[in-house]
């Protein structure tokens, strides 16, 4: 019976996990994470068998796995057997075109060096499905581009339209314009040349409509903000 190579056990994987020790349930989730959507992995905690020399299987895992996963965090950033785990990925990799380092950040922490250039996972304040849904996006080198996504400046996009950042708030609390309101065509290019007339820097132009009820003056106030947004009302 032949003797079975020992380097074949981390070449058959997709993707050796380094981390620190302080970050052993992230490695935990994201090997069983990536092995439930047909992946498999190799980490510390899985498969380092107690007698094994640590050092030795760390070597081969992380020169002989397909890909690296670096748990990113301020241990592992400070740790010497990390750097060593994640150069050995950067050296096969250095322009990073094949994805065979991916950094996912758990922990608030800047990437020095040439890590700095990596753009990595950030799992951070997300919920478990969102990170499950970022990390298996990341690891797919096949993932299709979304056909579709939503309009953000339509009224069925979540969240109120977006606004260009140098118009301030809108201030009012009259109603829509009424389409139908019509026969005050003069008192409205009066009021508005009255107000675009006097307005000057720190000085904001006011006018008064005054009328019996029922005779427009709300929908003439309306009708003045959507001709000008820059007057408010």
């Amino acid at each position: 019976m032949g003797v079975e190579d020992p380097l074949d056990f981390f070449i058959s994987h997709d993707f050796f996990i380094s981390h620190a020790t302080e970050n052993r349930l992230w490695a935990e989730w994201i090997a069983v994470e990536l092995e439930r959507a047909g992946y498999s992995t190799v980490t510390q905690s899985f498969d380092f068998r107690p007698g094994t020399d640590f050092v030795h299987e760390m070597q081969r895992a992380a020169s002989s796995a397909k890909r690296t996963i670096a748990v990113l965090s301020p241990a592992y950033l400070a740790s010497r057997y990390g750097e060593a785990e994640w150069r050995v990925a950067f050296a096969k990799d250095p322009t990073g075109e094949l994805s065979l380092l991916i950094p996912v950040r758990v922990q608030p922490c800047e990437p020095p060096g040439l890590l700095s250039t990596r753009v990595y996972v950030d799992l951070i304040d997300v919920d478990e499905d969102g990170a499950r849904r970022k990390l298996l996006a990341a690891v797919d080198p096949q993932r299709p581009r979304p056909k579709t996504a939503p309009y953000p400046g339509s009224a069925s996009a979540s969240g109120p339209p977006i606004r260009f950042p140098g118009q301030g708030p809108r201030l009012s609390d009259l109603p829509m314009r009424n389409k139908n309101f019509s026969g005050r065509d003069d008192v409205l290019q009066g009021l508005y040349s009255t107000l675009r007339s006097n307005s000057v820097a720190a000085v904001v132009p006011t006018g008064a409509v005054h009328g019996l009820g029922g005779v427009g003056k709300t929908q003439l106030c309306s009708s003045m903000r959507t001709a000008s947004p820059a007057i408010t009302t």
